[in-house]
């Protein structure tokens, strides 16, 4: 969650400057390229299920 978005932004700041490091090669050695999305009408179908699912797992915390 937040630990890898501080990491992962960091990297991206450093990659975009040109930066050099062992942590950036190794990240872009375990990433590589982004998936892709599957067509619609099942990435809808999809994401409307995840956020549903994940309101459904939070409502204890309201």
């Amino acid at each position: 969650g937040v630990a890898w978005g501080t990491v992962s932004g960091t990297l991206l700041a450093d990659y975009v400057m040109g930066a050099t490091s062992q942590s950036l090669d190794d990240i872009q050695q375990v990433t590589g390229m982004p998936s892709l999305n599957p067509p619609e009408p099942l990435l809808g179908l999809g994401v409307k299920s995840r956020i549903k699912l994940a309101k459904w797992q939070s409502r204890t915390e309201i």
